[in-house]
């Protein structure tokens, strides 16, 4: 608070006591009062208004930087309430009064939208597993009756069963950490086995892939490692061309940590996307002519990696391709 606002508040006050003075100036010189007594009058009304503008401005100022000061310090502003102690002047306590009753209000509604996010949440998850079971069916009948479409209806329900996937892993990664192992893996297994899933999009669009040099270890969580994997494989794959995209894998050992490098040569994606590609439902502008591009892969991705310590940076250049890096942590010290 500072001085010169607080004397414009009280300004009224000023002119009130200053008013008076002077009324009772020219009564007292009417009466023919001495101008001695009339000076020692004056002063002191003046330092009875002085007095209480310091008094009221020293407990005003004393409340109001502590309020701000322990307004800084928090990250849920809505708190600040708890922190204060009760001023010792009116106006203060009826503030303080409002503030409680505006954080128990806000808790209040925080609490009622985590119920209801939780509830939808578990539907959410409930619906995804009992649509999994009728998925599963039409898949072991088309395992079980082949004819001249079987390999492409088994794409499409295998792409059904992924964007599945991704809804049930976008409903929980907002809570990784009660659902997440972190333990040594073997990096080149899990590629292999992400690149098997996708194996017969590689055949049909004669797609050339290199695996090189994945024999190493992380740490990481097996589960949420392979969802990562999949969801950036998928995404090259939707982009690069029928026999001549080519996806290259590879890993780099370094002193701290482990590189997972995978490159394709697809059309890339332009500089005024890259910075945005992690945003939640972005598609940027070659996601606009492709249709099953919904802008969620990524954003998943990049949550996941900063729950699970892995970083991750994309590379890209128009017209030669994109390069997405996860660069995993050697040791496991920061999960204990």
């Amino acid at each position: 608070m500072k001085i010169k606002d607080f004397i414009h508040d009280k300004l009224y006050l000023c002119v009130l006591v200053l008013g008076i003075m002077g009324i009772l100036t020219f009564f007292l010189a009417v009466l023919g009062i001495q101008k001695e007594i009339i000076i020692i009058i004056d002063a002191f009304l003046i330092l009875i208004l002085v007095t209480v503008l310091v008094t009221e401005y020293g407990r005003r100022a004393a409340y109001y930087q502590e309020l701000l000061s322990n307004l800084e310090t928090l990250d849920q502003k809505y708190l600040i309430s708890e922190l204060v102690q009760i001023p010792n002047f009116m106006d203060g306590v009826i503030l303080h009064d409002i503030l409680k009753q505006s954080n128990k209000s806000m808790v209040d509604q925080v609490r009622t939208y985590q119920t209801l996010q939780e509830d939808y949440k578990e539907y959410i998850e409930l619906w995804i597993h009992e649509v999994k079971t009728p998925l599963s069916g039409a898949k072991l009948m088309v395992s079980n009756h082949p004819s001249s479409f079987d390999k492409d209806l088994m794409r499409e329900l295998n792409r059904v069963e992924d964007y599945l996937e991704q809804a049930l892993f976008y409903a929980r990664s907002n809570a990784v950490e009660k659902d997440y192992m972190i333990q040594a893996v073997n990096l080149g297994m899990y590629v292999r086995n992400v690149m098997k899933q996708f194996a017969s999009i590689f055949i049909q669009k004669q797609v050339h892939l290199e695996l090189e040099d994945l024999d190493c270890t992380v740490y990481s969580d097996p589960k949420w490692l392979e969802f990562i994997l999949k969801q950036i494989v998928d995404n090259a794959l939707k982009y690069v061309s029928t026999e001549t995209g080519s996806i290259r894998i590879y890993a780099q050992e370094k002193e701290q940590s482990v590189v997972l490098n995978i490159i394709d040569n697809g059309p890339g994606i332009p500089s005024s996307d890259l910075p945005r590609v992690f945003e939640r439902g972005f598609t940027g502008s070659l996601g606009r002519y492709h249709k099953q591009a919904t802008g969620m892969g990524l954003f998943l991705v990049k949550r996941l990696c900063d729950k699970l310590e892995i970083e991750i940076k994309i590379e890209s250049e128009i017209g030669v391709g994109t390069s997405v890096q996860l660069i995993f942590p050697k040791s496991d010290m920061m999960f204990k």
